[in-house]
């Protein structure tokens, strides 16, 4: 007889994904999220992906010279309004 298990269909597709990029070279981690952090939304315009990223590692992306910025909270209000208000402000790279 064959044992039967739950499968959160979310957590299974989460896993395969991490573990697809990871095989194609991209360089991901999985963690417990900062709480304490300022986390955006962030998605593809066709709306294939979407997901969140710290505040913080957006900077490297905007300009080598921003990596490692301090973050007051009315700079992190400030950027997220922006990042709202643009319709492509990053061109991110997708893994995959």
């Amino acid at each position: 007889m064959f044992g039967l298990r739950k499968v959160n269909r979310n957590t299974h597709m989460f896993e395969t994904t991490f573990q697809n990029w990871k095989e194609n070279g991209e360089d991901v981690t999985l963690l417990m999220p900062e709480f304490s952090a300022k986390w955006l939304p962030i998605a593809e315009e066709s709306g294939s992906w979407s997901g969140w990223v710290l505040l913080g590692e957006i900077f490297p992306l905007i300009s080598s010279e921003l990596a490692g910025m301090a973050l007051m909270p009315e700079t992190e209000r400030l950027i997220g309004e922006w990042l709202s208000l643009s319709s492509s402000p990053l061109n991110l790279k997708h893994p995959g």
